[in-house]
This record gives C-alpha cells, structure tokens and sequence, in this order.
C-alpha cells in the first residue's frame, strides 16, 4: 500500500520545523565514522549522538569534539546495536530519533523527506533506499518469516536462491516507485518519532546485532503503525570488509539472532527444535566456508610476500 506524501508534507509538523536527533552507534569503524556523521549533519538532523561501543574508546580519535551539535557517549564495552541507541534514547529531547550505521552516506533531501512522512501518524518507522557502493539496491525491506521459511530460505537459498521460502522472505520482485508500507526495513538507516520508540522501551536488547530491526518493525505494527519505505530517496552504505574472526562472529550473532526472533514468535516445541536444527546447520556451513576462505586468503597472501 502507497502512503499520500503530499498530505504528509502539508501537515503542522512538518512546516514547524520538527528536530532530528541521529543516534549512530559505532565500533572501530574509522574515518567513515566522520563521513557518515557529516553527511548526516549536512542531510538536516539537529544533533548526532555517537555511542562508542569500543572499550578503548577509538572514536575519539576521529571525532575531534569540535562541532558541538556532536556528541560522543562511551559505553565501555560492546553492547551490542540495538542496546547502544537504548542507552542514550532517554536523553533525546527531539521529535524525531535518525537511527545509522557509521559507514552510511546520506544523500540531499533524505532527512526531510522522511520526516514528511512521519508527519502521517499512523505511520511508526521508515526508511530509505539503501544502495551498496557500486550503486546496486541493498534489499532493505523484507517479510517477517515463519519458523518453516527461516530454515527453508537459511538451508535453501545458498545453492537455490529462488526457492519459494526466500523469495517470499526476501519480497523479490517487489519495485516499489513510490512510499510503500511494508512489513519491516533494515536497521542501517530508519527513523522513528521520539515518543513511540520510548513508549515501546526502544530496541529489544536481547539481539546483540541483526534482527532487532525486524523485531522493532512487528512490535510497531502489533500496536497498529506502519512501516514505510520510500524508495525516491536514498543512502549508500559503504560496508566494510570483516576479518575471518570477525565475519564468524557475526554469523553467529546473525543466526542467534533469528533464533531469538523465531522462538519469541512460535510457540511450537517441535517447530522450535526443527528451527534451531536449520539455523544451527546453516551456520556450521557458513562458518565453515567462512574460515577456509580465510584461510587460503592467509595463505595467498603469504606465497605473494615470498
């Protein structure tokens, strides 16, 4: 379903100059960290509140404190994404909170436009386009799967990405032209009015990375608001390459992560156990490939030095 845009950009709200407050949560992300800040400053928020999940505190070493619409929280270890916007989210006296990853590149008008259609009040998220650096389209907006379509697209869509489970998941086929209400949009970049992420207790913390996006998307629309995507304007996110150890990790807390939402959604003991028998097969290929990669990436490099 498409969203009216010109009601939305008629409304008060918009005309009085709503404030955006971005929260960008960051982990040793580097000079990006300052690309993406800046971009998101020029795109129009009033203030950007970083939360430095490094236990060293490395962002300081790229933000020089100098801009003070800047700010730098440290929260002294890793909390992982979704607890890092809790713990500023009370302080944020805006109508609006601009959630973003560190290496996201905001384009002219994104802001605005967004807030325009938060102006809606049925409407509880939304998000931008995401492009990948080549300017490919990152699939940002999907469905929420069942328990059997999880491990049907996790087993199936590496060696058959058109099998029916990850086509629904994955909404292929869906070219939204204009704003369009869909089930859930990525965590990289959305933004939500101040009010309704508070009343909802922000993100659920249990998801340390990955999934808490979704989760946030069915707990908004299980109070009867919609999730909007608008494809007319856009963000690159310039996502980085992983270490081996890393890109473990990460599968890891990715398939944890649609464990937890899974289970939290599925009552079946059964459908459980079958889940967790998916999802656990999945990552022991993934991660298994993952490292061999690694590996022999190790061992080029080394022949090369030779």
């Amino acid at each position: 379903m498409s969203i009216d845009v010109d009601q939305a950009a008629d409304s008060p709200a918009v005309k009085d100059g709503a404030g955006v407050t971005a929260v960008v949560v960051d982990y040793r992300s580097g000079q990006e960290l300052l690309g993406a800040v800046n971009s998101i400053l020029d795109g129009g928020a009033e203030k950007v509140i970083v939360v430095d999940n490094t236990p060293e505190g490395a962002t300081d070493s790229v933000l020089t404190g100098e801009d003070p619409r800047v700010s730098v929280v440290h929260a002294g270890r890793n909390l992982g994404y979704g607890a890092a916007v809790n713990l500023v989210l009370p302080s944020i006296d805006t109508r609006f909170v601009l959630i973003s990853n560190p290496d996201i590149v905001v384009e002219p008008g994104v802001i605005e436009k967004l807030v325009h259609l938060l102006s809606d009040r049925r409407v509880g998220v939304v998000g931008p386009k995401i492009l990948n650096p080549d300017g490919s389209t990152y699939p940002s907006f999907r469905n929420f799967p069942t328990l059997l379509e999880s491990i049907g697209h996790g087993l199936l869509g590496m060696i058959a990405p058109g099998n029916r489970f990850s086509v629904r998941y994955r909404m292929t086929g869906a070219r939204p032209i204009s704003p369009t209400v869909v089930p859930w949009i990525s965590g990289a970049f959305l933004m939500a009015p101040t009010a309704f992420l508070k009343s909802i207790g922000g993100f659920d913390s249990s998801y340390f990375m990955y999934c808490e996006d979704m989760d946030l998307c069915f707990r908004a629309e299980a109070r009867g608001y919609q999730v909007v995507y608008d494809p007319t304007v856009s963000v690159t996110h310039r996502q980085g390459h992983s270490s081996r150890q890393r890109a473990v990790r990460s599968l890891y807390q990715h398939h944890r992560s649609m464990w937890i939402f899974a289970t939290t959604h599925e009552k079946s003991i059964f459908a459980q156990w079958l889940g967790f028998f998916g999802l656990a097969s999945r990552f022991g290929v993934l991660a298994s490939v993952s490292l061999v990669k690694g590996y022999m990436n190790n061992a080029r490099g080394n022949d090369d030095s030779n």
